[in-house]
């Protein structure tokens, strides 16, 4: 197996390495890892298929090196698993930048990253609103006489996590924040025991949707001005109801295929799990 020097392009702070074998565009696995914000790249590559993964030698600066490579399917694969919010910008610039270019000149020019502006006052003016809102919700909750106790409970929270006014955190520690306000104990609330799939939370400007894993882990998506959000079982009776959501073939027939590869999956895990040993 030949040791191929990789094309190295950035995606906002990451680097990405591309190696192209027998006219086929692979990624380094543990750089789109890194990107997508995955724990390690095993996590991402177990669910892709056979053909969709493998390895080379690389080059690197410390010596040649195996590493796990992945195509453009499993690349694709990856994104559509993907739950996290960097796969949706990865993705769209992915196609429309990097891949056309590869195939047009046979290598690819990053373009240097515009800088973000900082911003001196810690979370926006939107981020600041939709967490006083989330807090006023559980609040006013309460009975009255627990509301005052239970205000200064989740603001201490906060403060005591990240030694500082919420308005001061990072913009990027705005899920964590919203997720620690949604699940701090107050006196006088029966808590359930674990969150709910997902929230919206409204600001009088933009609307964010904040969903927890299984392990409470938030994350959260500005939802646009014209959407519509459900849940999924109101989403699924508007699209059985025969005057129902208008949803075109291409939408709905993209929903089917995730749908059907979800539901193969876990039937796969169910298997593994019953077969005999």
């Amino acid at each position: 197996m030949n040791t191929i020097a990789p094309a190295v392009f950035n995606f906002n702070t990451h680097s990405v390495r591309t190696i192209e074998r027998d006219g086929i565009v692979w990624f380094v696995a543990n750089d789109i890892a890194k990107a997508l914000n995955y724990r390690n790249a095993d996590d991402m590559t177990r669910v892709l298929d056979d053909d969709e993964r493998g390895t080379h030698i690389v080059r690197t600066p410390s010596g040649d090196q195996e590493m796990q490579i992945i195509n453009e399917s499993g690349l694709y694969h990856a994104l559509l698993k993907s739950r996290k919010p960097e796969a949706v910008p990865f993705r769209k610039w992915v196609t429309s930048e990097v891949l056309p270019a590869i195939r047009k000149t046979g290598s690819y020019t990053a373009k240097r990253p515009r800088q973000p502006k900082a911003l001196p006052n810690g979370l926006t003016v939107d981020q600041q609103t939709a967490i006083k809102q989330l807090v006023r919700a559980r609040v006013e909750a309460l009975p009255q006489d627990k509301q005052a106790k239970a205000a200064i409970t989740l603001w201490s929270a906060i403060k005591s996590k990240f030694g500082m006014s919420y308005k001061a955190v990072s913009p990027d520690d705005f899920a964590e924040v919203a997720s620690l306000a949604a699940r701090v104990t107050l006196e006088g609330e029966l808590m359930p025991r674990r969150m709910p799939d997902a929230a919206l939370i409204p600001s009088p400007v933009k609307r964010y949707l904040l969903s927890w894993d299984s392990q409470l882990n938030a994350q959260y998506v500005e939802v646009p001005p014209n959407a519509a959000v459900m849940t999924l079982e109101e989403a699924l009776h508007a699209i059985n109801a025969p005057n129902g959501m208008a949803v075109d073939t291409a939408t709905l027939a993209e929903f089917s295929i995730a749908t059907i590869t979800r539901l193969a999956q876990r039937c796969q895990h169910y298997v593994s799990i019953l077969a005999p040993r």
